[in-house]
């Protein structure tokens, strides 16, 4: 049941890029190089609902990976940085039901804390990137361990330049949010990966 549940870090973020992707195809008017992932489950975004239940299934794949991910683990390390992606594909699971502001439409308490959310995936999603590189660098892990080193640089850099660029109003937004997610994502199939091929990795 276990070895089960590291295949759904594999099916997670297949399963995100086909939602991106297919969102993005669907939804009037969207650019994937403007427009942040969040537009496409925004409040009275037009395919929000079927979109936003093929998010809830990925965060439930998530949740269903971090879980085994813990008990997998052999390291005291390596089993709290699971319970941190634990806790960040958990926010995910809470934030379907905090949809962004519409565009154009004013702060509400609603778009408030899907900010509050985000910002605690995006940090949870660091830290526990640098936890597991920790993890893989005491185990002698090395390629695994530079592997999430780059991960958490890129993640780091890139998001910072997002945010920056959301709050300018930026039209390379999206762009520079797909690399921050998109690093992410690489690295959690990457890891599952790993793990399914030798459980002793974490």
């Amino acid at each position: 049941m276990r070895h089960l549940g590291l295949w759904a870090g594999i099916a997670a973020p297949l399963l995100y890029l086909v939602l991106v992707v297919t969102g993005g195809a669907i939804a009037p008017g969207y650019d994937h190089v403007r427009d942040p992932i969040s537009a496409l489950i925004a409040d009275q975004a037009p395919f929000a609902a079927p979109l936003n239940a093929g998010f809830l299934l990925y965060n439930l794949l998530f949740v269903v990976f971090a879980v085994a991910l813990a008990l997998t683990s052999k390291s005291r390390m390596s089993r709290a940085a699971s319970l941190v992606l634990l806790a960040v594909a958990l926010a995910g699971a809470v934030m379907i039901g905090f949809p962004m502001d519409a565009a154009n439409a004013g702060m509400s308490a609603t778009g408030l804390t899907h900010i509050l959310l985000a910002i605690v995936q995006s940090i949870g999603s660091m830290v526990g990137i640098g936890m597991f590189a920790g993890a893989f660098w005491r185990a002698k892990r090395t390629i695994s361990g530079t592997v999430s080193i780059a991960a958490l640089l890129v993640v780091f850099l890139s998001g910072g330049l997002a945010a920056a660029a959301g709050a300018q109003g930026s039209p390379v937004v999206g762009l520079l949010e797909r690399i921050t997610i998109g690093t992410f994502e690489i690295w959690l199939f990457l890891l599952a990966f790993v793990t399914l091929r030798d459980e002793s990795a974490v």
